[in-house]
């Protein structure tokens, strides 16, 4: 998964994915929450639909508003390469999402209006890469809070390597929640 077409349906499939298993947890099982240490699956799903949204932001926003960036060009780490970083860094460091990153606690969106926002990003992710070239998404370097600066290729791929972890997590804790009922 390195060209933009296979990004593109990486990202099809795994949208696809996130929208079958929740589309099969109801919203009172979405809000259990175990333990309080633990995110609930309205909560991760919450930090995932946070995390991805800016990505489909920015390339629907095109390169034209990027084109002026002062950082010099460099060539993109490839999907495993960043996954390795990725996990490589989380091992070694405990660490949190930023707060603007986990969902709002005290005022969350019902679980309907969270799938319905996942869905409108997964879109956006779509339609956006088709604005963009193979030698743009390289050429434009956002910052990530934890990996520094990334090419937009590169966040592509974190997109789908951190939306992979989350899902996973979300199928065990409905999986759980599924034997407890």
């Amino acid at each position: 998964m390195e060209k933009i077409p296979e990004i593109s349906k990486a990202m099809e499939e795994l949208w696809a994915e996130v929208n079958i298993l929740t589309s099969r947890i109801g919203n009172q099982a979405a809000m259990a929450k175990p333990d309080s240490k633990v995110w609930s699956i309205s909560e991760e799903f919450g930090h995932m639909i946070l995390s991805a949204g800016p990505i489909a932001k920015v390339l629907n926003l095109g390169y034209e508003q990027f084109q002026n960036q002062a950082l010099p060009p460099r060539k993109a780490l490839s999907y495993s390469g960043l996954e390795d970083l990725y996990w490589e860094i989380l091992g070694n460091q405990n660490v949190l999402a930023p707060s603007r990153y986990i969902s709002d606690q005290d005022n969350p969106p019902s679980f309907d209006e969270q799938q319905q926002k996942w869905t409108s990003i997964g879109h956006g992710l779509i339609v956006g890469l088709e604005l963009w070239s193979e030698e743009k998404i390289d050429a434009v370097q956002l910052k990530h809070p934890l990996l520094k600066y990334l090419t937009l290729r590169e966040m592509l791929f974190f997109t789908h390597i951190h939306t992979t972890h989350h899902f996973n997590s979300l199928h065990r804790k409905a999986s759980l929640l599924s034997r407890l009922n």
